[in-house]
């Protein structure tokens, strides 16, 4: 599994020159360079020209994708807090479309493997009209949220999570303002104080990598806990869970949930899990006639190639006959793991890829 770390690189998306080249000053004092290399993501030009012809920005979450893959994160990201790519009022309204564009993808990438360190530090431009926002939403800028929807129901829940867990909020994000007015007075320091609050966090976040990979380097595996909800009640192996995680509040009932390593050391652990919490439901007739069961293999749920097969005949030999139908949604993280296992072949028909 891979873990991406941070570039030397930062990324602009202004339409004020004079703020390009100040902040190429006010970067060199920390050795960080602009990217210029990848139109997507450092012509402005380029970028108005793809987003008007697609009518959105989604081709930029592909881009850096690509970028963090081959590069690393972003160190920062600098960016107007209204920026105009030439999308009508309904692609765009406010000519906020960028910004929120960067939120959801760093949303769906937190929900990826390999991306421990990922964090999104964002210094935002505002112009005299926005200062009153600005300063509201530099004491809250998880507040910024609100701006967002997507067509992922996983997505949207994890955005509703953050809206109420500043934690969770901070663990991908830190957002800062800077008035575009005076701007060459002020960008030098608003860079070096950032930049000394990212080595701090990076720091902390390195030897929690650090312990977290020494753990799975020394084979400690413990098989994935099971969340099944039903009814009103959730299951967590086998048995009712009295004190149900915050990310499961808001499930929907039919979701069963794997958390952990469901791999070839573990493989009859979690599939009786599996099968002591569907037990436990049926038995307080939590199951009704008809109900479908989506078992979730996402973010938090590790594979290998034998995950295929072992889910394959624990439904065949124990969930169908109890549902109405099954359906396996994946991340698309693990997704290629699937289509590369043996055992593709028969689990295909269940399965349901993320958007």
């Amino acid at each position: 599994m891979s873990h991406y770390d941070y570039s030397r690189k930062a990324l602009l998306f202004s339409s004020d020159r004079r703020v390009e080249m100040q902040l190429r000053k006010s970067l060199s004092f920390i050795s960080i360079e602009l990217e210029k290399n990848i139109p997507n993501l450092s012509s402005l030009n380029t970028i108005k020209t793809v987003a008007k012809s697609l009518k959105g920005t989604g081709f930029m979450r592909a881009e850096l994708f690509n970028f963090i893959q081959t590069t690393g994160f972003p160190y920062l990201v600098i960016m107007d807090f209204r920026l105009d790519l030439g999308l009508d009022t309904q692609n765009d309204p406010g000519n906020l479309k960028l910004l929120k564009t960067f939120l959801i993808s760093y949303i769906i990438f937190s929900m990826g493997r390999g991306f421990d360190k990922l964090h999104l530090n964002l210094l935002l431009i505002y112009n005299q009209d926005d200062t009153a926002s600005a300063e509201e939403l530099s004491e809250k800028p998880e507040r910024l949220l609100s701006l967002l929807h997507t067509k992922n129901d996983d997505v949207n829940a994890l955005i509703s999570r953050m809206k109420n867990d500043n934690t969770l909020f901070k663990k991908i994000f830190s957002i800062r303002f800077v008035a575009r007015q005076g701007i060459e007075n002020s960008l030098d320091e608003t860079i070096k104080t950032f930049n000394s609050s990212i080595n701090a966090r990076n720091n902390l976040t390195n030897e929690r990598v650090k312990k977290s990979l020494g753990a799975v380097q020394k084979g400690e595996k413990n098989a994935a806990d099971v969340y099944y909800l039903c009814g009103q009640n959730c299951y967590q192996n086998g048995a009712v869970c009295l004190d149900v995680p915050t990310r499961y509040q808001i499930a929907s009932p039919g979701s069963l949930y794997v958390e952990g390593y469901w791999v070839s050391t573990t493989t009859r652990e979690v599939a009786d899990r599996i099968i002591k919490s569907v037990a436990a439901a049926l038995k307080a007739k939590g199951i009704q006639k008809g109900e479908d069961l989506v078992i979730h293999l996402q973010e938090k749920c590790i594979i290998d190639g034998t995950t295929a097969t072992a889910l394959t005949g624990l439904i065949i030999q124990h969930l169908q006959k109890l549902y109405n139908g099954v359906s396996v949604k994946v991340s698309r993280f693990n997704e290629p793991i699937l289509k590369n296992s043996q055992g593709f072949s028969m689990i295909k028909e269940y399965l349901v890829y993320e958007d």
